[in-house]
């Protein structure tokens, strides 16, 4: 869980594009809009602006990132990082 200060920027992981892919049936269609944002640039807060019409709160995306379905882009790099190195 993300506990940095600043602005939580997050990205897909590849199980959370594999879910996305197999419209997995926890990725609603709201999350499935609130999800496609998550480009590392957008802010938490910003994607969550843009979806507030959708009715996407900061405890749905939580829960994708306890998933493993998001990450922090910092921390997403740094898997990234060790498995190239293994």
């Amino acid at each position: 869980m993300y506990t940095g200060a600043g602005p939580m920027n997050l990205v897909k992981t590849p199980e959370g594009q594999q879910a996305f892919k197999e419209r997995h049936a926890d990725l609603s269609q709201r999350l499935r809009s609130a999800f496609l944002l998550f480009d590392g640039h957008r802010s938490l807060v910003q994607v969550l602006e843009a979806t507030s019409a959708l009715g996407v709160v900061k405890d749905d995306i939580l829960a994708l990132v306890d998933r493993g379905w998001l990450a922090t882009r910092e921390s997403s790099a740094a898997a990234s990082a060790s498995k190239s190195g293994s």
